[in-house]
């Protein structure tokens, strides 16, 4: 028999509430039809307007058209694999300049902090087909930028219902098995985690080929961990480990803004010159190759980590909740960055999705 929490009982879900939370669905599906493809387009134009007009791609083709002709067979002796591969590691590398260390810090937690989402998404036992491949939004984010694979996965995210309280969170079927959480938590740290410190401390040119492929390697470690880990408790859920994990990324996320961020406070111009993109192109022979990258970075984790944030006002059904969640999103990200603000944010819809699933199970009782 299912008996009612004193929370339930002071606030029941009455059929008033059940049509707002109704209305907030369909409204919200036919507004992220509209919103994440209008960001899509937006960030495919700035990020283009970015690399051609700001100079960007020229410095980098002259950059590697002289690499290749010094050295014809730098890295494979195939010229147009070499130039790619010169490309890659000249914008990374550039990236990687200590005067725009901050900024690489907090993007790199931001990166965290997303990514996981759709591998843990794709680990629930009831998923849309749609969402069950998470290697290949990481494929497109490395190929297509951060920017414009994130609103369309939020928009398939959306569309497919996962945003939203759905039946199957109280059946059971939406929970994600521990050995499944704890196979996320393990590609994080092995397939992203890991190759992304030693991309940044060794700085050398392999290691950052190696570093693109981060969404394969991910995929493989979480595989690779499903197939050897014991079977005991594999079925459990996984809610705990989960949490651990967001929990994770909203520390290294907070730590890194307070080491690099904080210290800025009293540099007003500093700061923005580290986290504020231009809304004019500067004329390129006005600014350096580690200056371009740096305002394309911005650009891309403003659309990325934006569209994000945007898409966590999905998992609300009221204005009361969307007040607090973007209450949240300001405070959370000024003082401990974007990362840790998107990992916040996760957390608590898990909870969302737990409290639902046991709330099920009381019923069935």
């Amino acid at each position: 028999m299912y008996y009612a929490s004193p929370i339930e009982q002071a606030c029941p879900s009455s059929p008033a509430h059940s049509t707002i939370a109704l209305t907030f669905t369909l409204v919200g599906a036919q507004l992220a039809v509209v919103v994440f493809p209008l960001i899509v387009v937006a960030a495919t134009t700035t990020l283009l307007d970015c690399f051609v007009r700001s100079g960007l791609e020229s410095k980098l083709l002259s950059l590697c058209d002289a690499s290749v002709i010094a050295n014809p067979h730098q890295y494979t002796g195939i010229v147009a694999f070499d130039h790619t591969f010169c490309l890659l590691i000249g914008f990374f590398h550039g990236a990687l300049d200590a005067a725009y260390r901050p900024l690489l810090a907090d993007m790199m937690a931001t990166v965290a902090a997303v990514i996981v989402v759709p591998f843990a998404e794709a680990a629930r036992e009831t998923q849309p087909p749609i969402l069950r491949f998470p290697v290949a939004i990481g494929v497109m984010f490395q190929t297509l930028t951060f920017a414009i694979a994130m609103p369309i996965y939020w928009l398939l995210f959306i569309l497919a219902g996962s945003s939203t309280k759905h039946k199957t969170w109280e059946n059971g079927s939406a929970k994600i098995c521990q050995v499944s959480s704890e196979g996320v938590l393990f590609s994080l740290l092995v397939g992203f985690v890991i190759p992304t410190m030693t991309m940044i401390i060794a700085q050398d040119p392999i290691v950052t080929i190696i570093w693109q492929g981060f969404p394969l390697w991910m995929e493989l470690t979480r595989r690779i961990y499903g197939l050897l880990r014991p079977p005991a408790g594999s079925t459990n859920n996984g809610y705990h480990i989960l949490q651990a994990t967001y929990s994770f990324v909203f520390l290294v996320s907070a730590t890194l803004h307070i080491i690099y961020a904080w210290p800025l406070i009293h540099d007003l111009s500093r700061l923005q010159l580290l986290f504020m993109p231009w809304f004019v192109n500067q004329e390129p022979a006005t600014t350096s190759l580690g200056t371009n990258i740096a305002h394309f970075l911005k650009w891309d984790m403003i659309f990325g980590a934006g569209s994000t944030i945007l898409s966590s006002f999905w998992f609300t059904d009221s204005i009361l909740k969307c007040a607090i969640l973007a209450l949240w999103h300001i405070l959370s990200t000024i003082l401990f960055g974007p990362g840790a603000a998107i990992a916040g944010a996760f957390m608590w819809r898990e909870t969302k999705v737990y409290e639902q699933t046991k709330l099920g199970k009381r019923k069935e009782q």
